[in-house]
């Protein structure tokens, strides 16, 4: 199954693969904060934001976090 590419802003993408930017929204999804994922990933914590609502729009991902 083809995974929906995930758009985001020119420079976001040339930091993170595709593969990296859906790994984020999935990881956040299953309950991870968003601090603990920016800080691994070297980006700030609005461009988790932005990767989450993009992934939630595209429905990749649901629309509230995993409880865990």
């Amino acid at each position: 199954m083809d995974k929906p590419p995930l758009l985001q802003p020119h420079a976001l993408s040339r930091r993170l693969t595709a593969d990296q930017r859906l790994e984020i929204a999935v990881a956040f999804s299953n309950g991870i904060p968003q601090k603990e994922l920016a800080a691994a990933h070297g980006i700030s914590i609005r461009s988790v934001k932005r990767l989450v609502k993009t992934a939630r729009n595209a429905g990749v991902i649901g629309s509230q976090p995993q409880a865990t």
